[in-house]
């Protein structure tokens, strides 16, 4: 487990575990919207999302992908949302 990938904080140093979730969350979804076309991601950003993704420790993995689903769906990139980018 890494502090950083590829410039990207992995907030191992941060103790409060919902500002951690955001963070983390926040960093995937700058991600995503760094390498993504209509709402689809490209290989770079699915390749960087995916690493980073593994420097989060094991047991913090499920809510920081929960965090990360639910901004997308808050930005309209998952669902049925009507303002999807």
């Amino acid at each position: 487990m890494m502090e950083t990938y590829m410039g990207y904080s992995t907030f191992v140093d941060v103790e409060n575990k919902d500002i951690r979730d955001r963070n983390r969350g926040s960093v995937m979804l700058n991600i995503f919207e760094d390498h993504a076309t209509d709402g689809v991601m490209n290989a770079m950003g699915m390749a960087t999302v995916l690493g980073y993704f593994r420097e989060i420790p094991e047991g913090e993995r499920g809510d920081a992908l929960a965090m990360f689903t639910a901004m997308c769906e808050s930005a309209g990139y998952l669902g049925n949302n009507e303002t999807r980018h």
